[in-house]
């Protein structure tokens, strides 16, 4: 069974672990074997569905099959293991995540309980967590490409912004106000904790996303 990472926010953890959080989009800003590109979009050449640049500013045509193949978070039926904030025994903090030792207790700062523990070192970032670190596992149920405003208010629930609300994450937008209101709508309350991440203008310009859905799985 093909396993790849996939990191995931504190608050967002959450939402996965209350298994409310089944969605995730993410930018297309890079796909396997190519690495990064731009310019993602329709393609005007027959046959073919979509274009883009490449990191050296060559444009390449591809078929719709072909882009979902080339998805850095897998294919329908493959899995991805959850990457989150954690930390190590204190002992452990000169250590490089590498070394350190899979018998070795850790403990996630999604949880409520991690600054309270004083035996357990440095926050270690997400990036940085090996896969026998990971407690959560997850399978892929649907992968498509689709404009980021296009979201729906029942997929914004699915990416657990209900959750959110009822768990307090009181996150900020750069002017101060909190990221997730009661009043607004899911898909407004999506807009806007995507704002907080990758920018007020990112929104506005609708930039396509991959939309992959999941189930929780045990280990």
């Amino acid at each position: 069974m093909k396993e790849l990472p996939i990191p995931f926010k504190g608050h967002l953890v959450r939402a996965v672990l209350a298994d409310e959080k089944t969605h995730t989009r993410r930018d297309i800003s890079r796909l396997r074997g190519f690495g990064q590109i731009t310019e993602f979009g329709r393609s005007d050449t027959p046959g073919y569905d979509w274009h883009f640049r490449d990191s050296a500013m060559r444009w390449h045509d591809i078929r719709h099959f072909e882009l979902l193949r080339a998805c850095p978070y897998g294919m329908l039926g493959h899995q991805l293991w959850v990457r989150e904030s954690w930390r190590a025994p204190s002992s452990c903090d000169p250590l490089p995540p590498r070394s350190i030792s899979d018998s070795e207790a850790i403990r996630f700062l999604a949880d409520e309980t991690v600054g309270a523990d004083p035996g357990f070192g440095k926050v270690r970032p997400s990036m940085f967590m090996p896969r026998w670190a990971s407690r959560i596992q997850l399978e892929l149920t649907d992968v498509r490409v689709e404009r980021l405003r296009d979201i729906t208010r029942a997929d914004a629930a699915a990416e657990g912004i209900c959750f959110l609300l009822r768990d307090g994450f009181t996150g900020k937008l750069p002017d101060g106000t909190n990221i997730i209101q009661p009043h607004f709508w899911p898909e407004e309350n999506f807009g806007r904790l995507w704002q907080s991440i990758n920018g007020k203008e990112s929104w506005y310009a609708s930039p396509w996303v991959w939309v992959v859905e999941f189930r929780r799985i045990e280990r």
